[in-house]
Order: structure tokens, then sequence, then C-alpha cells
């Protein structure tokens, strides 16, 4: 399938051009007929002012590949710039900064009922009752604000646990985090969405000394078939999420199904190597066309 004419260059935004994804996205756009190019926006520079001389860039997609980890959204400033100059950014910058946070994020999922895991955040003073009568748990997970890859991502093991992290964490004037109750499961799903279309199902086997379910710490394999209890939870998301590309973590709850998180900047290593779909092509293909 030949892409449009009027798309001949892509630049991928991630801060190292090793990461298995970006060089995925660099060598289908080549083979695609694209000039591809690497761009860490914590590498750059702009200008602003009368003097300030840009370049044309409408011929352009920009993939913002930044998962947003550190405490510095500069790369929307650059993703909004080269939109400025005509180029087609992906995710867009309004959309991505909906999930970069995971109270923004949180928020989201309740606003549109997309199940999400029961959840409590706060500043100042330490709702301890009412964190315990919402959350109904006497084993919690603490997620500070921004992570990857299970990184910032707290097992408590008691109350009493949960209110010393707590009270350390305020008194360093840092509560930047969401409390969530530690719910038992053995298995997660990464859904890969991209153009409102499921390109690939990811079923997670956790390893039964973890309780994190990331990639490097499951049993990997994948489905071919949609499971029919998660059906209709991924079908309101793929009419809900204002994104272009994205993976959806999910579980299954003993009330049903859950959304752990949406990410807006999901890796497909692993769902290319175990499925042999070339999900780099289609994800360009399918945001250009």
């Amino acid at each position: 399938m030949a892409l449009k004419k009027r798309f001949k260059k892509l630049i991928i935004g991630s801060e190292s051009n090793f990461l298995y994804s970006s060089k995925r996205f660099l060598e289908e756009g080549n083979k695609l007929g694209l000039k591809t190019q690497w761009l860490n926006p914590f590498q750059s520079h702009l200008k602003i002012g009368h003097d300030a001389q840009f370049s044309n860039f409408q011929n352009t997609l920009y993939l913002n590949r930044i998962s947003g980890t550190r405490l510095d959204d500069f790369d929307f400033i650059v993703a909004d710039h080269y939109k400025q100059l005509g180029a087609k950014i992906s995710n867009p910058s309004s959309s991505m900064r909906i999930f970069r946070d995971k109270d923004r994020a949180q928020f989201f999922l309740q606003q549109f009922q997309l199940n999400p895991i029961p959840s409590f955040f706060f500043r100042g003073e330490i709702p301890g009752f009412e964190i315990f009568e919402h959350l109904n748990s006497e084993k919690f997970v603490v997620k500070m604000f921004r992570g990857n890859q299970g990184v910032g991502v707290n097992l408590l093991e008691s109350r009493n646990s949960l209110e010393s992290f707590l009270e350390t964490f305020k008194s360093i004037n840092d509560q930047k985090m969401i409390i969530q109750p530690f719910l038992p499961h053995k298995k997660e799903y990464r859904v890969f969405v991209c153009m409102g279309q499921i390109l690939g199902i990811i079923e997670k086997k956790i390893d039964t000394k973890e309780f994190r379910a990331n990639a490097k710490r499951s049993t990997l394999k994948f489905l071919t078939k949609t499971p029919n209890n998660l059906s209709s939870l991924i079908e309101k998301c793929l009419e809900t999420v204002p994104l272009h590309y994205y993976g959806i973590d999910m579980m299954i709850d003993e009330q049903g199904p859950l959304i752990i998180e949406i990410n807006p900047v999901p890796g497909f290593e692993h769902i290319e190597k175990l499925s042999k779909v070339n999900i780099a092509k289609n994800v360009l293909q399918s945001i250009i066309n």
C-alpha cells in the first residue's frame, strides 16, 4: 500500500534511536519511501522572535515517542513547534497530556466510565480513614504520577505501612502519587490500538514472586482472539480515547474487567516478535492514510 505523496518525511521524537520501537519506525519509514530522521526533543532548541527563520514541514509526520517519565514536558513544545510549521503530529500533544500523569488519566477513565481501578489522590493532610473506606483493602499499591515499566510502583503490605509511607512523602512536600487497593490477579492484558483498530493483544502471566506485570516480569502470550469478557470495554475505549495509537492495560477482577491505564507511547517489541505482525508498518500506514 503506497503512502500518500503529501507525506515525504518522518521524524521520530524519542530519547534514543536505539530503542526497539523507534528503530523499527525508522526502518519501516525508509522502506515506505519516507525521508526519516530521529530527534531527541531534550537535546534540541527552538527560536522564537521576529528574526527566527522557519522551514516548511507540511509533508512531514512527527511521531512523539517520549514516555514522560521525567518531570519535563519540553517534548510537547517541540512537537507543537513542528505542528505550527505544518507537520502532522501523532499522538497530538493535547491528547497525550491527558494520559501522561496518572491522576489526570484516572480522571479521564472515571469521566467516561471506562472501569478504572478504584483510586485515591490528594494534597495536604493525610485523610487516612477516607482512603481506607474508599479502597476497602489491607494491602495497597502506590504509584508515582509518572513512571514506566513498573518503576515508581510500590506495594504496601498494611495500613500502617501506607500511613508511614504517606507521612514520609508529606514531610518532603511530595504528594504526587495515587493510591489503589492491591487486587490479586494472575494475568493482565496489553491491547495495542491504532486509528480505532486492534493490532494485537498480549496476555501477561504474572510471576508468582511479583506484583507488577510489565513485559520484563511476566510470561507473554500473543492472543489471536479478543477474550469475550474484555470485548465490550475495549470497544468503549476505541470510541472514547482521543489518541491515534496507544496501549490499553487491563485486568479482570472478581467483578469484571478493569482498565489499569492507557499508555500513549506503547512499545511493541513483544507484539511484533510473538505475532510476526509488522506493527511499525501498520501504524505508519494507518496514521497517514
